[in-house]
Order: C-alpha cells, then structure tokens, then sequence
C-alpha cells in the first residue's frame, strides 16, 4: 500500500500551485509526516510544521491544512487575510455542516468554503476523545503546551520543487 500522505499532499500542493502558479517570495509550504508507532498528534504535527517553517524563513501568516482535505471551490485560495480564516468551512463527511462554533473567524460562503474528505483508515492507536471539540483541560494546558513545551527529532528533510517534507519523530504523548 503506497504512504498515503504523499499523493493526497502533491493533490493539495498542485491545487496551491495553480491558484498561484509562480510562489512569491517568503512562501513556503511545510508537510510534516510522523515517523514512528506513536499515537498521531495533529496539532504537534502542526506546531513542528511551523518551527520548521521558521528556520528556513521568517514567515509572518501560516495557513494550516490536512491533506486529506481538498476544496471543492477553487475560488476558496490559500492566502493570508486580515483576521484568521477558517478555509475548509463545511466538509462533505459532516453534511456540510460547521462544526465549529462560536470561534472569532472569517469564513468563505456555503458555495466557496466547501470541501471533500478522503476516506482513509484512522489511527488505530487513537480512540475517539469524547472532549475533542469542548475539552475541559484546556484551560489548564494553554499556557503550557504548544510551541513552548514542543519536544520532537527531525528525521529527515526533502526539498520538493512545491514543498518541504520534514520528517519527525514525536515521542511519547504525554499525558
């Protein structure tokens, strides 16, 4: 069974590509793979992606995407706006539905902000968080997680004529 992050990452790099074929200067984009047999994390995969991000430029707007998510509306673009924007608004798998609510941000319309998720298999290791969209602990975890307590191995580094793939090795979870 071929990794099945890359083709869905080089679907979503090409759709970037033709919104904007030639990539100003200070654009950059970051695909960062787990390595390992630890649970997957996404918001660490997210923090390591923008660290690594970093290193190579001083970028100042980051757009996050998961890769198995691809826009139906092409006029829905990956840019920067004034405040933070939420892209992929209304996902086929939840009935085109928001499912986040009660969040600041600015959203593309019914028709723009909709998007297809590919079906693929769940992290065995994971089991479903009954808190995930109101978990009580993130009142006392804010502070202290994230980019500050950010703990991972770089593994490797591919330069892609698109991307950068970095490779990690995130650890144990902590708990």
């Amino acid at each position: 069974m071929p990794t099945p992050g890359l083709s869905l990452v080089h679907l979503c790099m090409l759709q970037v590509q033709d919104q904007q074929p030639e990539v100003p200067k200070g654009t950059g984009r970051v695909t960062c793979p787990a390595h390992g047999k630890e649970k997957f994390n996404r918001a660490k995969l997210m923090n390591i992606g923008c660290t690594e991000a970093l290193k190579e430029y001083d970028y100042s707007c980051f757009i996050f995407s998961d890769v198995d998510l691809i826009p139906i509306d092409d006029q829905n673009t990956y840019k920067c706006y004034s405040q933070l924007r939420h892209l992929s608004v209304f996902i086929d798998k939840f009935g085109f539905r928001i499912i986040f609510h009660g969040m600041n941000l600015s959203r593309p319309n019914k028709v723009i902000g909709r998007y297809h998720m590919i079906a693929h298999d769940k992290d065995k290791k994971n089991d479903r968080n009954p808190y995930r969209y109101s978990d009580p602990m993130i009142n006392f975890t804010m502070d202290s997680d994230g980019l500050s307590s950010l703990n991972y191995k770089v593994i490797d580094v591919q330069k892609q004529p698109l991307y950068t793939k970095v490779i990690v090795d995130v650890g144990t979870p902590s708990l």
